[in-house]
């Protein structure tokens, strides 16, 4: 582990690029986690640094294994990058738990308080491998958080309720959502993303379902909308241009794995 350091009086800041960093997950497929995270970065106009919290045994329709990586190691990768870059928006993805999440983003928040944190809940995969330890109550940690993007099922595990309507009220009185519709009326050809504040909902759009699934659309969904919140959009407009990013990506190719 590297010894703790001050940050430096200089940070470097490019006034032409916005920079983001993602903390997931390492996907050999590059499908998902933090390299379809960083191709996402580059593809919608944000340099990504990347920072993996554990190493991935999977294709893109199933998953093994994983090795995590300690919460020393984690800040070992992330201290130098915040001594010397300003990083404006950090993608939260695959995670071994929510107490040292938590640990984490204290730490990050004492060094650089400006940064926006996003978090992909990524709970457990479409195959049935679980990733997250829920093992302290999300409500120490959603308010440390901007804006939490989960599909339907991860909105009800994180406030462990069986109601949308209900999970969404008990969410947002802590942070923002953005509900990504994968998972919602799945017998539909209408697929339906929805952007909660904590005031109630912004917008929701309605487009047609791909024919096409992807794996790690909702990775890449988070990604898309952090890259436009590092470049200083608003909340709805990067949610519009997110969901539009996410119309091209379906469509990309008829396979499991998507093109930027």
């Amino acid at each position: 582990m590297f010894s703790k350091k001050k940050v430096e009086n200089f940070i470097y800041k490019s006034k032409n690029q916005a920079y983001t960093l993602t903390i997931a997950g390492l996907d050999p497929t590059a499908g998902a986690g933090l390299l379809a995270d960083i191709k996402t970065f580059q593809a919608t106009g944000s340099y990504g640094f990347a920072v993996a919290t554990c190493l991935t045994a999977q294709t893109e329709n199933k998953c093994v294994g994983a090795e995590w990586f300690s919460l020393e190691q984690l800040k070992m990768q992330i201290e130098p990058l915040l001594q010397q870059y300003h990083i404006a928006a950090i993608k939260i993805g695959a995670f071994r738990s929510v107490s040292m999440l938590i640990v984490l983003i204290d730490w990050i928040k004492s060094i650089q308080k400006h940064i926006k944190f996003i978090w992909d809940p990524v709970i457990k995969t479409s195959s049935g491998y679980v990733f997250l330890n829920i093992d302290s109550p999300t409500e120490n940690l959603l308010p440390k958080i901007d804006i939490v993007t989960p599909n339907l099922p991860e909105l009800l595990t994180l406030v462990n309720e069986n109601e949308q309507e209900i999970a969404i009220q008990k969410l947002s009185l802590h942070t923002n959502i953005l509900l990504t519709g994968g998972h919602i009326n799945e017998s539909s050809n209408q697929l339906v993303d929805s952007l909660f504040a904590k005031t109630g909902l912004i917008k929701s759009i309605q487009k047609n379902r791909s024919v096409h699934q992807k794996h790690g659309s909702g990775c890449v969904f988070s990604a898309a909308y952090t890259s436009y919140l590092a470049q200083d959009y608003g909340l709805g407009s990067a949610f519009e241009k997110a969901s539009l990013y996410m119309v091209n990506f379906f469509e990309s190719s008829e396979g499991m794995l998507g093109v930027h």
